[in-house]
């Protein structure tokens, strides 16, 4: 932050993975009258625009198409992500939401994966210890899913398993049966629409003050179109995401 602060950029794209630790980092920049674009999780400061996705919508649609899946009963375990990650206390307060409206529905526990596969496994290992029937797993993101089937299939069990994010990997489980669905949190999208942003402010053109990309659920009826790699897919134009 210092050295960007030292080159003085015409505009920086920010994408805090802290809102807490990171307020500090915004405040030097807002300080050095250097615009900034905030991506992804919203924290404290002045910003040119704010491009993200809404997490608590994403964690309830998420939580709500599983529970709809199996009828609306079921034992179930959570996977959450980083505690500290914005996106994740929005996530797991959609599925608090989910939670209040499916009462047919039993957590058996929730655990912590840091929103990373390996994590997520032993997270996963210790539940299928302590449980001996487990129907379903709500993962707060993709790779924490890959992680989950990685320990079901060692255990030699099965259970249905949804995650966030649509990355190329887990949809190819959608397409294999493996997993049920993903619901998009699309970086790529966020990305594009927030380096356009940066540059429609260098053009003195017009943006808005929020940029919310939609929530979309990946599941056996729409995944192809996920199924082009990252390196090869268009940026959205403006007028598809900016209304």
């Amino acid at each position: 932050m210092e050295q960007v602060v030292k080159d003085r950029p015409d505009s920086v794209i920010f994408i805090p993975v802290d809102d807490i630790a990171m307020v500090d980092s915004v405040k030097q920049l807002n300080d050095a009258k250097i615009p900034v674009v905030l991506v992804s999780n919203p924290l404290p400061g002045h910003f040119v625009t704010y491009v993200g996705a809404d997490d608590f919508e994403i964690g309830y649609r998420e939580a709500r198409y599983l529970f709809e899946n199996l009828g609306g009963k079921g034992k179930i375990v959570v996977i959450e992500g980083t505690p500290v990650a914005p996106t994740n206390r929005e996530r797991v307060r959609g599925y608090q939401r989910a939670f209040a409206e499916f009462p047919g529905i039993e957590v058996l526990g929730s655990g912590v994966g840091n929103y990373q596969q390996p994590d997520a496994k032993r997270v996963m290992e210790q539940f299928l210890r302590d449980h001996k029937q487990i129907d379903a797993v709500l993962s707060a993101n993709d790779g924490m899913a890959l992680g989950v089937l990685e320990a079901l299939k060692e255990a030699n069990r099965t259970a249905v398993v949804i995650g966030i994010n649509g990355i190329l990997p887990a949809v190819k489980q959608i397409e294999a049966g493996a997993i049920l669905a993903s619901v998009d949190f699309n970086m790529f999208k966020i990305g594009c629409t927030a380096t356009r942003a940066a540059v429609r402010y260098l053009r003195k053109e017009p943006l808005p003050e929020k940029i919310v990309l939609p929530a979309e659920v990946i599941d056996k009826t729409n995944y192809k179109a996920w199924l082009v790699p990252v390196e090869q897919r268009a940026c959205p134009e403006w007028g598809e995401v900016v209304k």
